[in-house]
């Protein structure tokens, strides 16, 4: 029933038009997210008088738009690629162009500048008011060389440095560039156009630069906003959503990272790069997933990543004795600019191992004033209300973002605590100067919970707890300003927990995930002292995500002091950890009950299913299921799942009931299909209802699949080239990444595609990672409410969004070898950072849909890890919804659909196992695999199954519950030469189809001249000219539904033929005009005839009679003009449309006359004469003597007589004057020739 259908609409009469707001869109985002890091005396925004700048570096003439990954790095076909000097020149600067065209020439920065650029210092009068210098990094997909590695600087640069060089810090080439236009230029700004975070430290010590600012990867109209912010129409409001650290080498995630080279740099050692990183047994052999061994990755600095390492020292050395911080042995190296906007004392700003630009940093055009701080708490709702109010009290417009942080208390050798978190946080509107704005930020206290993995602090619990003792809740710019209020004082406020409190599930109040699902509990932290003593006790020593012991280690708070992590290095892991690295090697799902019972997951007894009552059609079956997908819109389910006695439960509620109805009505060849199957481009099954449904590419856009081919795929269109996913997380507002969200929601529409493979929810774990551009941030807050509400957006739009790389997919580094690299952390670091975006956009986003990641969780890989996709999304979030597999997966299909990996991508299908026996299980049926039943396997294929059709039923691939395949060509339309189209049209009927409104185009081949298309699916206008037209036709439904393109032939006729008559020579001839055609509504028409060049001794009478005696042989092409006129005197008129040019006929007193004329050859013979019949089809534009007497324009000639006997019809000729009667009978009245 598609009244029950929700509707999805786009809020674009084309897709140009909304490409075009896309991309105004896209400048707002990078409007709100480029970040001032320096404007030194305020350099900028530039004056008025300062116009003609000159743009210096390869990425002036060459910047990083975006980078080559998985949503590509170029612009729609729809949009325009605005280049750097283009969005300069928008926003009314003029840029030395021939300086540009050098750097368009050269693949690396000159070495020697002064020499290089010597010929061009004659244009620095010229363009003299500014130098902008451009320094760009480009990361991409898949990338084995990490910026980590000398190997990227090196190939980068004409020079070397040492060991310790990496490619996220000038290089001596760009050093070379900035000494050279610091001298030449009295002001100097350099734009950071990367996504990835550098060291920046040597900019903003160098007091002769005046300002730099971040403006990551623009996307396809960013430029512009980067123009405007330079020229002040933009005031810059971004704040960084990663730490810049001033040495990334003394960060701890450096010494645990990518192929290691960072851990065999900071030791020392020479070690081959790769081989330190794999993993090996007791033996020294190394692990294998086949022939391929194994790598692995620790992430030893567990929570303290990023901002949380930096902020945690900061207060460590706060509280340290002197001497003894991690800060204060290094503060003799502070920074050195004469007018920097923090404290150049405090030592957590020092060159050794501090902080150049704190996470959440960015300056403003404006200044800011907060007041009225308040912090309120509700026992009843467990939720705090943080207020301030901000004004601006600068001289522009501007924005503000107001950050929430807690510090929790931290118990000597218990849980371990970072001592800033990010907990919310919101962006004021656009204040004018003077203006003020009341911000609200509200969050649960659990929020402040830690989560307790391995029973620290000794109380019997592994939960998310939250200790006895003060919480300090602040008011921040930034992650280590907390800011002062007007009057002086802090926006600080000291929240003291009198007990502790446990999130134990004992009750709703103590269930972590009230509302969603079940209580968060250890599921990852199993056997931790690797006694394998808890191998099958609940199904988690397998998804170990800490590692051995002996090879593994996090660093700890305890005693007062940090230290950065040991590196793991050629670790060698015990019997118990190469098991569970080869669990999975060789799985079947044969052998599944007794893999799953060895390892204490849930498995499906003999008589697990007698209660589910769940059974399939037959083999085979074609006929139409009695319920349709459309049916199933809006229809939830209770997730199915396997009880302690290995009984499968479903929902009583009738919405699961409906869908267990559902799924009884197909085939297992059906569900394998669905559950075993490429959803990338997945065809229609019209037995169930579901049409063809198509996925895509993200995030950087809606990439047109690489499974696509030609015109007729339903994605014809790639979408908007956002700025990168960094970008946006600068914004730090939420509403715009909602505006995002939803905007791809309408190019979806236009595009036909339901699934969209992006988000990327990973993390910046350190600045090293080369894919950073798709991720948003460094903090699991921050990227889990952008993405949250950006999810939202295209959620709300029907687009099923597959957040990716679910889980720890945080390094491109053998990603995908030997089922990918194996990732440990600690639990609280898993929960707390890496999966917390997942977690809000699932809980706040609404997000259905995942993308599992290649690696290796632990030991098990993510894409068939049941705790992972069941026991976690499922089980404790509450996650409605299908998993893929990102680009194949690594395992079997039957291991990943019991995991709950629900379908492989593009195309890697592997046919799940078992076969239907409908003699099984007492006539209901079941699965067989090796000659045994196999109630497992059936659950996984079922489940399966169900995730995704639910994931169709609720998403805009029903196209509102239109049928769109009840669009088809034809090759039957007929019009008449000369006459006004009547009835023709290429409309499906609205109501049939289940459409509200429809619009037609034609995309390849044309009518006849003189015909037009219009946009109801109507052929108007007069054919100037007979023949046969081809063309093909796309419908578009309710405004952005387009069909796959159907062909449709046109045939012109006609207006009148002649009949065929014999004669010869000195016999008397007679051709009758057959008129039928002209034939319309309910009143008479007058038709005469004339014609020139008849043959010698015919005539022509007005009623189209040709008579007489030839009198000579020969072929002669005559011209016959017939001219109908109305004798209408008054009433309704022949109705427009209806076969006259302009009209038809006019009701009222005057006549009007319309003119047909149509070629005829007469072959006069000397004992004969006719004309020549046709010699193919009626219609055909060689054809000069066909025609027919029905109105459809097809049939045959009428067959006239000579009038020889003067007994029957002496003196009558054939006249056309007809009627019509009120039953479309034609009737013929004989008159005399003399009246004629």
């Amino acid at each position: 029933d598609s009244s029950s259908t929700k509707k999805y609409y786009s809020a674009f009469s084309s897709f140009q038009e909304e490409q075009d707001a896309a991309a105004k869109l896209n400048e707002e985002i990078e409007g709100e997210g480029l970040v001032l890091l320096k404007n030194r005396n305020n350099a900028l925004p530039l004056r008025s008088s300062e116009t003609d700048v000159s743009l210096f570096g390869i990425g002036g003439a060459s910047p990083s738009y975006g980078a080559q990954g998985s949503g590509t790095n170029k612009a729609s076909a729809y949009q325009h690629q605005v280049t750097a000097v283009e969005g300069f020149e928008n926003a009314g600067l003029n840029v030395y162009k021939s300086l540009v065209e050098h750097y368009a020439g050269i693949s690396k920065n000159d070495a020697d500048p002064q020499t290089a650029l010597a010929s061009y210092e004659s244009g620095y009068k010229i363009y003299g008011d500014a130098a902008i210098v451009v320094i760009t990094r480009q990361g991409g997909e898949g990338e084995q060389a990490e910026f980590s590695r000398t190997a990227y600087y090196n190939s980068n640069s004409t020079a070397k440095e040492g060991e310790k060089a990496h490619g996220l810090m000038l290089n001596p080439e760009e050093r070379a560039l900035i000494e050279y236009v610091t001298d030449k230029f009295d002001k100097v700004i350099v734009l950071i156009n990367t996504t990835n975070q550098m060291e920046l430290g040597e900019l903003e010590d160098n007091d002769d630069v005046d300002a730099v600012m971040w403006i990551g990867a623009p996307g396809v109209s960013g430029f512009n906003a980067v123009g405007e912010a330079l020229v002040g129409k933009v005031n810059p409001s971004g704040h960084l959503s990663d730490v810049y650290a001033a040495d990334f080498t003394q960060d701890p995630v450096y010494y645990n990272y990518g192929d290691q080279s960072g851990a065999i740099t900071s030791l020392g050692l020479n070690a081959t790069s790769g081989e330190a990183s794999k993993a090996y047994d007791e033996s020294g052999n190394t692990i294998k997933k086949g022939t391929t061994d194994i790598q692995t990755v620790t992430y030893g600095e567990s929570i303290y990543m990023g901002y949380k390492w930096y902020e945690t020292q900061a207060e460590l050395t706060a509280k340290a004795t002197s001497g003894n911080g991690y800060y204060k042995a290094t503060a003799t190296n502070m920074p050195t600019n004469d007018s920097a906007v923090y404290d150049t004392d405090d030592v957590y700003y020092n060159r050794t191992n501090g902080v150049v630009y704190p996470f959440g940093f960015g300056l403003s055009y404006t200044e800011f004033e907060w007041s009225d701080f308040s912090v309120n708490y509700s026992e009843a709702t467990r939720k705090f209300a943080v207020k301030v109010t901000v004004k601006n009290v600068g001289t522009v417009a501007g924005k503000d973002v107001v950050q929430a942080y807690y510090n929790p208390p931290y118990i000597n050798g218990g849980i371990e605590k970072a001592s800033a978190n990010l907990v919310e946080f919101a962006k004021t509107d656009l204040l004018e100067p003077g203006e003020s704005q009341q911000i609200e930020i509200t969050f649960d206290i659990k929020d402040m919970a830690s989560f307790d993995y391995s029973d620290a602090n000794g109380n019997g619990y592994k939960n998310y707890e939250l200790d006895a003792g003060d919480y300090i809740i602040s008011l921040r710019t930034d992650s280590h300003n907390v800011k002062t209020l007007v009057g002086g004082g802090k926006s600080e406020y000291t929240y003291t927990l009198g007990s502790a409190y446990i999130y134990d599930g004992s009750d709703e109040a103590h269930n972590y995930n009230a509302g969603y699902g079940k209580n968060s509990e250890a599921i990852f932290s199993e056997d931790l002292t690797d006694t394998g003593a808890n191998k099958n006790a609940n199904g988690n020593w397998l998804f170990n995500t800490y590692g051995d012991p002996d090879v593994q280690t996090y660093v700890s708070r305890a005693g007062g002091s940090l230290e950065l992590p040991t590196p793991v290095i050629n670790g060698r892991y015990s019997a118990n950890w190469v098991e569970r690295f080869t669990a999975y090697n060789g799985y079947t799902s044969a052998k599944a009950e007794q893999f799953h019972n060895d390892y204490g997951m849930p498995y499906v007894t003999d008589t697990g299913l007698d209660t589910a009552r769940w059974t399939q059609a037959a083999v085979g079956t074609t006929e139409k299921t009695e319920i349709s997908l459309i049916d199933m819109i809006g229809v939830s389910y209770t997730e199915p799942y396997i009880d302690e006695n290995g009984n499968v439960v479903v929902g009583s509620d009738a919405d699961s009931q409906k869908w267990e109805k559902f799924l009884n009505q197909l085939t297992l060849e059906e569900l394998v299909t669905i559950s075993g199957g490429d959803h990338g481009a997945s065809s229609a099954a019209p037995r169930y209802g579901k049409p063809a449904t198509f996925a895509a590419d993200g995030p950087s856009k809606i990439q047109q699949p690489m499974m696509f081919s030609g015109d007729k795929t339903g994605a014809q269109y790639d979408g908007t080239f956002w700025a990168s996913e960094v970008v946006i997380a600068s914004t730090w507002n939420t509403d715009l990444a909602y505006e995002q969200g939803t905007m791809i929601g309408n190019e979806s529409l236009w595009m036909g595609v339901s699934g969209f493979w992006g988000f990327g929810l990973n993390t910046h774990r350190g600045p090293w990672g080369a894919r950073a551009f798709e991720y948003y941030s460094e903090d699991g807050v921050l990227a889990g409410y952008i993405s949250a509400y950006a999810t939202k957006g295209a959620t709300d739009m029907g687009v099923v969004v597959y957040n990716k790389h679910f889980a720890l997919n945080d390094q491109d580094s053998y990603r995908n070898t030997a089922d990918g690299c194996a990732v440990f952390t600690t639990e609280q670091a898993m929960r707390e950072i890496y999966l917390k975006p997942f977690e809000i956009a699932i809980k706040v986003g609404g997000c259905s849909g995942l993308m599992s990641s290649f690696t290796r969780v632990g030991a098990i890989s993510a894409d068939n890890n049941y705790n992972l996709l069941n026991k976690l999304t499922r089980g404790e979030w509450g996650f409605s919804g299908d998993v893929c597999t990102d680009a194949g997966g690594g395992d079997a299909g039957d291991a990943e659909a019991f995991a709950g990996n629900d379908w492989p991508l593009i195309g890697y299908s592997t046919a799940l196992s078992g076969e239907w026996d409908a003699t099984k299980r007492n006539g209901l049926g079941g699965v067989v695999v090796d000659d045994k039943l196999n109630n497992t396997q059936y659950y996984s294929i079922r489940v399966s199954a169900l995730h995704s059709l639910a994931g169709w039923a609720n998403s805009n691939a029903l196209k509102n519950g239109i049928d769109v395949d009840a669009f088809v060509g034809k090759a039957d339309l007929t019009a008449i030469n000369g006459r006004s189209a009547s009835n023709l049209s290429v409309a499906v009927d609205l109501q049939a189809v289940g459409a509200s409104k429809a619009t037609y185009e034609i995309t390849a081949g044309a009518l006849p001249n003189g015909m037009t298309l219009k946009s109801d699916g109507s052929i108007s206008g007069t054919a100037t000219e007979r023949g046969t037209y081809n063309f093909t036709v796309r419908a578009t439904f309710d405004g952005c539904y387009e069909t796959l393109e159907q062909d449709f032939v046109l045939t012109v006729n006609r207006a009148f033929n002649a009949s065929l008559l014999k004669g010869k020579v000195g016999e008397e001839l007679e051709i009758s005009m057959n008129s039928d055609l002209l034939v319309v509504g309910d009143e008479y028409t007058e038709i005469t005839y004339s014609c020139d060049s008849l043959p010698e001794g015919l005539s022509i009478a007005e009623d189209g009679l040709i008579y007489g005696t030839p009198t000579k042989a020969g072929t002669y092409t005559i011209k016959v003009t017939a001219t109908a006129t109305s004798k209408s005197s008054g009433g309704g008129g022949f109705p427009g449309g209806g076969g006259f040019p302009g009209g038809g006929f006019p009701g009222g007193g005057g006549a009007s006359t319309s003119v047909f004329t149509e070629e005829f050859t007469i072959t006069v013979e000397e004992d004969a004469g006719s004309i020549v019949p046709p010699q193919d089809n009626p219609g055909n534009s060689s054809d000069n003597n066909s025609g027919n007497s029905s109105g459809s324009g097809q049939g045959t000639a009428i067959e006239t007589k000579n009038v020889t006997s003067p007994v029957a019809v002496t003196g009558l000729v054939l006249s056309c004057i007809a009627i019509v009667s009120a039953i479309g009978v034609c009737i013929y009245v004989m008159r005399s020739k003399k009246n004629n």
